[in-house]
């Protein structure tokens, strides 16, 4: 089976889905494995459905299998074109829409680069990464300490469940490092593909940054709470551990600031359920 068949068949068996709410993936933490609504989730069906069990997830970009696949979908994807001449034009630009693409790129580049929220963000990653460098002892210690108390069987003491609140503390603030960051590059330089006189004419219209924006203030919400959660695991470790609350405070207040209508932005699936076909039909 070519990769054009196969996405052919993956396009038939996610279109199966009655139930499926198109778009809700657009402004999600792509954390799969947590998510509600993933029977619901065209996205996480298509790729449910590669031949070798569930596609390559942004936590496999550097592997060269993820590259691979994507060089492959991509010549899939050039070769529908080339054979079928009336999408040619999609493949060419003229030297003046070049120009202006090229453009485009910088302008959003030197966005992201001097964004007051990426360059936080980015801050906040590495020092993640840092603190889990500089405490990996910590970890080890916290463990021995945990088995022991499992062995001794302490009165009033529940090592289970300490482990599983620690773990579940760590996977969020590791995934959401990374997603935070993600997200507000696409906020702040998907800005400059948005046309303000079209928000103007439409002031229903949301902003795709303002989506963005939204997922990472949640990310950014649930990383506070799980660095409290640390805070309790490791005392001897407060003073670090405040830092980088304050420092994801700050974030916080930045995006606030930068994208103010974010909080306020309605993702489908998550803050609204779309109406359903038939109801649309009838009150028409």
């Amino acid at each position: 089976m070519d990769k054009i068949d196969r996405m052919i068949r993956t396009l038939r068996i996610v279109s199966e889905n009655p139930n499926a709410i198109d778009g809700i993936y657009d402004y999600c933490d792509r954390w799969c494995q947590r998510c509600p609504m993933t029977a619901r989730c065209l996205l996480y069906a298509q790729e449910q459905a590669d031949d070798a069990g569930r596609a390559p997830g942004p936590r496999d970009m550097e592997k060269e299998a993820y590259w691979k696949q994507a060089r492959d979908e991509h010549a899939a994807a050039m070769s529908t074109v080339n054979r079928d001449g009336k999408y040619s034009h999609l493949a060419t630009l003229t030297p003046e829409e070049e120009k202006e693409v090229e453009e485009r790129e910088r302008r959003r580049d030197k966005s992201v680069e001097d964004s007051g929220c990426t360059r936080l963000s980015m801050q906040y990653d590495q020092r993640v990464s840092n603190w889990f460098e500089a405490n990996a002892q910590r970890f080890k210690d916290k463990r021995a300490e945990l088995e022991s108390a499992i062995c001794r069987r302490i009165e009033g003491r529940d090592p289970h469940g300490e482990f599983d609140d620690l773990r579940d503390a760590v996977e969020v603030i590791r995934w959401d490092q990374f997603e935070i960051d993600v997200k507000l590059v696409r906020a702040v330089g998907g800005r400059e593909d948005e046309d303000e006189e079209e928000f103007a004419d439409y002031p229903e219209l949301q902003s795709d940054g303002d989506g963005s924006a939204k997922v990472a203030l949640l990310s950014i919400d649930r990383s506070l709470a799980a660095w409290v959660r640390m805070r309790r695991h490791f005392p001897e470790a407060e003073a670090s551990i405040l830092d980088l609350l304050v420092l994801l405070d700050r974030l916080r207040k930045k995006v606030e600031l930068e994208f103010p209508k974010a909080r306020a932005f309605q993702r489908v699936g998550f803050d609204y359920l779309p109406e359903p076909e038939n109801d649309r039909k009838t009150t028409k």
